[in-house]
């Protein structure tokens, strides 16, 4: 599964006002399309890709900071990985992770997945990230999540406090992403137009609490009140 994975990860070079930016990418079409994760294709530019041992320069397609992922091209022919579904994963199902650690080749990560969050020390995610025990180094934003029949069901996107595990965004997350871009050109979130916090007790079993509601929004045109 590994080879036939690996075939299809790249490694990115990208150059930022302060640095370089080395990280993992992956085809998932014919075209030269992949994907990585916004710190890796998000804010750099001067893209490079190191794919069956040659360079080619790269261009960024859409970085979309929300999701935490970006979509770069090259015009090349390329191998594919298999899209599967996150949605068939449960706690403690094994994955994999294919990337490039440090300075070195193409590497195999193993681990599980750990839970589902909607948030993490205080911070809502703009969809249920993917945590999983799954030790993460430098240069692996990026990879692609395997389960073990080969099939993307994720993308590595951040790490968790001294690297022992990561976040990784479903893959019909970024799919979704991509989807708008083909559309509209531009990725589209949903949104109501008001802040929420949870509150500390319960209310008619509910801790959601609406803290502002801005003008001229879905919110308030619904008729969403404070509380």
């Amino acid at each position: 599964m590994f080879e036939r994975a690996a075939k299809a990860v790249v490694k990115i070079h990208g150059v930022d006002e302060h640095s370089e930016i080395c990280g993992t990418g992956f085809f998932i079409d014919p075209t030269g399309t992949l994907y990585t994760a916004y710190t890796v294709g998000g804010e750099a530019g001067n893209f490079t890709i190191e794919f069956e041992g040659k360079k080619y320069p790269a261009r960024q397609l859409l970085a979309d900071i929300r999701s935490g992922t970006a979509m770069l091209k090259i015009d090349e022919t390329t191998p594919t990985l298999p899209i599967g579904k996150s949605e068939e994963l449960g706690v403690a199902t094994p994955v994999v992770a294919v990337g490039y650690p440090l300075d070195l080749p193409e590497t195999p990560n193993f681990g599980m997945i750990a839970g589902f969050d909607r948030k993490c020390l205080g911070r809502y995610f703009s969809t249920t990230h993917l945590r999983v025990n799954l030790p993460t180094q430098r240069g692996e934003a990026g990879a692609p999540l395997l389960n073990m029949k080969g099939e993307v069901v994720g993308i590595v996107v951040s790490s968790l406090e001294n690297n022992s595990a990561c976040y990784a965004v479903p893959i019909e997350a970024a799919e979704k992403i991509r989807s708008d871009f083909v559309r509209f050109g531009e990725a589209r979130h949903g949104w109501i137009g008001g802040n929420v916090s949870e509150a500390p007790e319960p209310v008619e079993g509910s801790r959601v609490e609406m803290t502002q509601i801005m003008e001229d929004t879905p919110a308030a045109r619904a008729g969403i009140k404070r509380g």
